[in-house]
């Protein structure tokens, strides 16, 4: 089970996994990196998506060598702000190819009429621009401003960041955008990130939506701040709504990226959560803290009655006894994927034999 990490490329906004931790439709392609595109855009403005048009087709080569049609469309975006580039307020032109087919073809920006977004951009003729790279220099903004953006003595990364962050303080924005906010600066290395993470997790807007908290929560573990982690132990081992299963998953997949020592004990609880895809989730991420409390865990977990559970379960331990892999592929046919568990309940039952 994969939770996190989401991509913009996706199609109808809604909190899922990747299979998608964020958005719906969507297709696994490389997270934008902020920093960089900062660096090398000579132009980067805020503003809204006026109007698209799609001028005429054009053929762009696939790997494969066959050609694949995208629209070549004209974007006009009212500039509300300016963080880079010597540019005047007003309406500016952005020419690119467009492939809205969520599914397969190129990868390319896709703009959407009355969207509000941070726009990574190149000068190409007076008023008209193009996108810094194909596959996404454009990220989603909050019309809200706060103290955030107010600062002038920040850097121009930062001042991007906490002008891309700006949603996660947004008390009138939707659950779904604030937590859409997360993912868009997730990924970068600044200091900055976490910062904001915290200040919004006592902001107003995290008091009153529970699945942004878990969001934060798990976020800010990623980041690796354990300061946060009774509070994260007790929103995943405590609250059942189906609605915050997400977030809940993104907690677990959270607790990998600290010390095992730290995770182990919170993961071998959530073995014992009634949810089976967190239970499955939890076996998959304690194959990494390999601890004897941890494997003994894993060991009685071989008797859950969810198949995935205990395919999770095997794979992991199959991982920390470097032992080949008996599962066959897709978990089937029944009788080798039995016959596979039974397999490691016998190793289990020499091996707590043994530890007594």
């Amino acid at each position: 089970m994969q939770f996190l990490r989401q991509t913009f490329r996706c199609g109808s906004m809604l909190v899922g996994a990747l299979t998608c931790s964020m958005l719906a439709y969507c297709r696994i392609s490389s997270i934008p990196n902020i920093a960089k595109l900062t660096e090398s855009s000579p132009v980067i403005v805020v503003g809204e998506v006026l109007k698209v048009v799609q001028v005429s087709n054009e053929d762009v080569p696939m790997p494969d060598g066959k050609p694949y049609s995208c629209a070549r469309t004209t974007a006009f975006i009212r500039v509300d702000e300016v963080l880079k580039g010597e540019l005047a307020i007003g309406t500016i032109e952005v020419r690119y190819l467009q492939n809205s087919n969520w599914e397969s073809g190129p990868l390319t920006n896709v703009l959407r009429e009355g969207t509000y977004l941070m726009f990574f951009l190149k000068q190409t003729d007076g008023k008209q621009f193009a996108f810094t790279s194909p596959e996404q220099s454009s990220m989603p903004m909050s019309r809200a401003r706060s103290s955030l953006s107010a600062s002038s003595d920040s850097d121009l990364y930062t001042k991007v960041l906490r002008h891309l962050g700006q949603g996660l303080f947004d008390e009138h924005g939707s659950s779904q955008d604030r937590i859409r906010t997360i993912f868009v600066i997730d990924s970068e290395q600044s200091t900055a990130v976490p910062k904001m993470f915290k200040e919004a997790l006592d902001s107003l807007a995290a008091k009153s939506d529970v699945a942004f908290q878990s969001e934060l929560l798990a976020a800010l573990v990623r980041h690796k701040d354990v300061s946060v982690l009774p509070d994260l132990e007790t929103a995943l081992l405590t609250n059942h709504d189906i609605a915050l299963n997400q977030g809940r998953g993104n907690m677990i997949y959270a607790l990998q990226q600290i010390d095992p020592s730290l995770s182990g004990p919170i993961l071998i609880q959530a073995l014992k959560l009634p949810e089976s895809q967190l239970r499955a989730a939890a076996a998959a991420a304690l194959g990494s803290v390999r601890s004897d409390e941890a494997t003994r865990a894993l060991f009685e977990a071989l008797n859950d009655p969810d198949p995935e559970v205990k395919g999770s379960v095997v794979n992991s331990l199959t991982g920390i006894f470097h032992a080949p892999q008996c599962l066959p592929a897709g978990y089937a046919p029944a009788a080798l994927f039995d016959a596979c568990v039974e397999h490691w309940k016998e190793l289990a039952a020499t091996n707590l034999h043994h530890a007594k």
